[in-house]
């Protein structure tokens, strides 16, 4: 009489364990993995040098500013450091009105938009009613169209002088276009 008896855990040979790194389950190397991660460190290097050029910039003098241009020090926090420039954009502008609108044009769009979008959500999601397949292909290419039209609406708008106070704060160019000063 023989008997059929699964095998052991003993019985089968052991696989070394991998340690996968990506999903997939697929295992990479380590001059993979230091390659990946260089090229990353030096295009966000890339990406934050002109921020941090400006947070600088900010903090220093016109002068020193146009002084440091051709050297590494324009990138530096040396020399003539102060917030003398916040305080007279503060002065120039109605700032703190600028960010209180924006502000409020934040938070109201972003209430409204959970709400309308909760309930087109719901509605496309649960209930099955005719023509909804068309009502969301136009949903979804109204949200594509003003991704994408976010773009030249900036461009459009800031080439447009502002007039504060009834001086105006933009360049030459603008301003002659715009009508402003």
């Amino acid at each position: 009489m023989a008997t059929d008896t699964a095998p052991t855990p003993t019985d089968q040979p052991r696989r070394p364990e991998r340690v996968s790194t990506r999903e997939g389950g697929r295992s990479r190397s380590l001059p993979a993995l230091i390659g990946d991660y260089g090229a990353m460190i030096l295009l966000a290097a890339f990406f934050l040098f002109p921020v941090v050029f400006m947070v600088v910039s900010s903090l220093k003098p016109d002068e020193q500013i146009f002084a440091d241009l051709t050297s590494p020090a324009a990138f530096l926090p040396v020399g003539d450091i102060s917030l003398a420039n916040y305080g007279a954009a503060f002065e120039r502008i109605p700032a703190w009105r600028f960010l209180g609108n924006s502000f409020f044009v934040t938070v109201v769009t972003v209430i409204l938009g959970l709400i309308v979008n909760s309930m087109a959500g719901f509605a496309l999601s649960r209930m099955r009613w005719r023509g909804r397949k068309i009502v969301f292909a136009i949903i979804i290419v109204f949200v594509l169209e003003f991704r994408a039209g976010r773009g030249p609406a900036a461009s459009l708008t800031s080439e447009c002088a502002v007039e504060v106070e009834g001086r105006c704060a933009s360049s030459k160019a603008s301003r002659a276009a715009c009508g402003c000063g």
